[in-house]
């Protein structure tokens, strides 16, 4: 079977550490028991910088904004375990600040021409960059996909997943 990289949406964090006010018990669940199971499976997930700073803002807007601020720390210190199947990534092969910011007006171009439109935000824009860019990387020996509620979003993985959970 071919490795399996998940390119993680903030919703599918709010739902896995029951934040803000929309997360629902079945999703959080569902959601819950597909990390366990990919992770068993030796699956890859990347966060987006533009995804954690999204989800540090519903953070900060959060109840008991304390007990998700270990949540979220949690998080980071799993993507700084070599052991742990998490990267955050800034949705760039950039090897200069330079060549960032072109990459970011490249996602930034698309964002304005095409997404803008289409209700994707910012976000949305890097999810879906990050997903190319992966495959792009890997080729066939990997199946993208991208973890989301949005349905929209969810149409741009480089490779459809056959057991989506999208609501």
């Amino acid at each position: 079977m071919s490795q399996r990289i998940f390119v993680v949406d903030t919703g599918y964090l709010l739902e896995l550490y029951k934040i803000g006010g929309d997360w629902k018990e079945e999703s959080h669940t569902v959601i819950k028991q597909k990390f366990g199971e990919e992770q068993r499976a030796g699956s890859q997930f990347y966060f987006p910088i533009p995804v954690l700073f999204e989800f540090a803002n519903h953070i900060a807007d959060a109840n008991n904004r304390h007990k998700f601020i270990q949540y979220f720390k949690g998080l980071i210190e799993q993507c700084l375990d070599d052991d742990m199947p998490y990267f955050i990534t800034p949705c760039s092969n950039a090897e200069s600040i330079h060549d960032f910011i072109l990459d970011l007006q490249i996602i930034m171009n698309r964002f304005n021409d095409e997404f803008v439109y289409q209700q994707l935000d910012l976000a949305d824009s890097s999810i879906i960059a990050e997903a190319t860019r992966l495959k792009e990387k890997y080729k066939l020996s990997c199946f993208v996909h991208i973890w989301t509620k949005h349905t929209k979003l969810k149409g741009y993985e480089p490779d459809t997943e056959s057991n989506a959970f999208v609501r």
